[in-house]
């Protein structure tokens, strides 16, 4: 595994030909609800410290200024700018998310279709309230 130094997302290498089963339901692992559960929080915080940005700047502004963040977390998290505290916050959360959706994809052989299924579920959710 490398990291990408300026963002700290997880680069996942797969020298050994993994040829294990793909796991499409999180009942197939006996961890797989505590897995499931971990994922659900990290896309709720996630989603959360982006409506606090949303807020700030409004929903037209906040991905991108998330995206842009994501070259810049170093100086967001030592700037006394609210909104880089807050955009940094996003950034921080979207690192998590992302190392740990390729953690679950490249250590337990979760299939992407059923974290992407989870975290739209959890989005879903959040809307309807």
């Amino acid at each position: 595994m490398n990291k990408v130094k300026k963002t700290g997302i997880n680069i996942f290498i797969d020298k050994k030909k993994n040829k294990k089963e793909i796991v499409s339901d999180w009942s197939q692992l006996k961890e797989g609800m505590a897995l499931k559960s971990l994922l659900v929080r990290y896309t709720q915080n996630h989603i959360e410290e982006c409506e606090k940005l949303e807020k700030d700047i409004g929903s037209d502004q906040a991905l991108s200024t998330t995206i842009a963040g994501m070259k810049n977390i170093g100086l967001l998290k030592v700037s006394s700018n609210p909104t880089a505290q807050k955009t940094s916050k996003a950034c921080n959360t979207l690192v998590k998310l992302v190392n740990y959706s390729g953690k679950l994809m490249h250590e337990y052989n979760i299939s992407s279709d059923l974290i992407i299924k989870t975290k739209m579920d959890v989005y879903n959710i959040k809307s309807i309230k």
